[in-house]
Parts: structure tokens; sequence; C-alpha cells
């Protein structure tokens, strides 16, 4: 984390939290001086008895767009692949669940794919923040320990609205998903809820996961994405990413049918469920 001790600390703390037995897991961010150590992370994992490890792609979104981010601390995926592999392999011979956030998913071996969740895999993930709520807010004070409460803002459109907790004027009220191919609305609370009740919830997390990704994170495709038979379930490559590297990484997925399901790879997966949280997770 960039101080000094650090490391030092968060080993002291892991080794309590065995003492007590209360469960954890490792989170890492795969920026490039990182990534030569994605096994030895997987190592420690084992050693301690994490229950799971998230290997998460260095991409700025929400509360974490601080920074310059450039060729010097963003690794090409390509880079990354060979050592996460051989990180996930060390993690699944130990029976440790590990999850793979934000990487095309042709960036994972055949056998490592159901690990691998994107925006449209995000929301079935139980360990991963409640997705319903990002649809409604990502104001930062919501999101910090010491976070003062949010102002009211009038809703309604043509005057200002929320969008995510933002106060903003109307604006993208209609947006064009890239893969939903279809115009969904874009508006505040109320009217989600009204929609989720009607259209379903896992509908409406799935647009919200599209448009997450093409929108917010401009995520775009490489031409040979379109002969990917993942391309409907995978984001492809964060935008800033193919600015500085382009996307002809790409490697389709032609060994299987074309795909529509989110839960097509990450079905297979097991997850590690707490007693607390067996009755709805299970």
């Amino acid at each position: 984390v960039g101080k000094k001790g650090a490391f030092e600390k968060i080993i002291a703390a892991i080794e309590r939290m065995v003492e007590l037995k209360i469960p954890f897991r490792f989170n890492c961010t795969m920026s490039k001086p990182v990534v030569p150590l994605l096994p030895e992370i997987a190592k420690k994992a084992v050693l301690y008895g994490a229950n799971a490890v998230n290997y998460i792609a260095f991409n700025p979104f929400g509360d974490q767009q601080t920074g310059m981010r450039n060729a010097d601390n963003v690794p090409r995926y390509s880079d990354i692949k060979p050592k996460l592999t051989e990180a996930m392999d060390i993690l699944e011979d130990a029976g440790i669940e590990v999850n793979v956030r934000y990487l095309p998913l042709c960036m994972g071996e055949e056998r490592h794919r159901k690990n691998f969740y994107n925006f449209q895999q995000l929301p079935y993930d139980h360990h991963e923040w409640d997705y319903q709520s990002w649809i409604w807010t990502m104001m930062q004070p919501q999101m910090m320990k010491e976070g003062p409460l949010v102002p009211p803002v009038k809703l309604g459109v043509g005057t200002s609205k929320i969008y995510r907790g933002q106060a903003h004027k109307a604006r993208d009220l209609y947006a064009q998903h890239p893969v939903i191919g279809r115009v969904v609305l874009k508006t505040q609370h109320a009217v989600a809820t009204v929609q989720q009740a009607v259209r379903g919830k896992e509908t409406m997390l799935r647009e919200e996961a599209v448009y997450r990704a093409a929108v917010d994170c401009k995520y775009g495709y490489d031409a040979a994405c379109e002969k990917c038979a993942a391309r409907r379930i995978c984001d492809g490559f964060h935008g800033d990413y193919a600015e500085f590297y382009g996307t002809s990484e790409a490697q389709p997925i032609t060994n299987i049918q074309p795909v529509n399901d989110p839960l097509y790879y990450i079905s297979q997966q097991e997850k590690i469920v707490e007693e607390e949280d067996a009755s709805w997770a299970l």
C-alpha cells in the first residue's frame, strides 16, 4: 500500500485472525509491479488458510479514480495471464476459492473461466457488493467510514435528478445498450423500483451491468471479438487500456456455441458460503 511497515502490520493482523479463527480473504489489485508476485500472493493465501483470493484488474471506477494510469503502472493483459494462471492453479489445488474481476474472458484458460467476473457476472457473486445498490447510488460519502449525510435532491425529468446518487441536470435519460440491443430508460430510484417489479430483477441488473461497462467505463471490443462465442457476456477491454495498448490481444473463444447467459461459466464454480450467509446465498 506504499506505506513503510504496512506489510508487517498486515501479516500480524492475518496471524491474529488465524489464531481467532476469523475467516478472511485476500484482495489483490493487479497493477504492473504486482503481476510478478501473483503466485507468491497465492502461496501466502495457502500458507495462512484464506477463504478466497480476488485478483482485480487495475481499472479506475467509482471512488478509485485517482492518480495517473499509464503504461508504467497498467500491465498488458497478456503479461498478466501466465502469472495469473499459475496463481489460480496454486489456489485451486489447495481448495481456495479464487475470483478474477474485470478481465476479458479470453484472458483466462478454459478451466479458469468459471472464476472470471465481468460486470454481468458480478450480481451473482455473494462475496461482492450489493449490486442493486449500485443502481441507486455511488455517492462517495456513502462509501466512506465517516461520510456525511447526503443532502436531498429533488427528482424529476427536466430538472435535477439522481443518477447513481449524483445530482445532475437531466441528461442521458435514454441510452442504447450495445449488447442488449435496445433502448433502456435510465432514471431515478423510484422508477427503477417499479421497472424491477414489472420487468424482473435479473433483466435490470444485466442492463445496468452492460451500461456501466459500455458507457461509464467505455469498454470496447476488438474486431476479433465479433467471432467470440462469449462476446455477449464479456465486457471487452477497459476504455483507457485500449488507448494504451489497443485490443489486438483478443483471442476469440470458438470451441463453444454462442453464449447469452452470464451464468454460463460461473455456474460451474464452487463458492464458499459462510453459515450466516446460507439462508440467502444458496
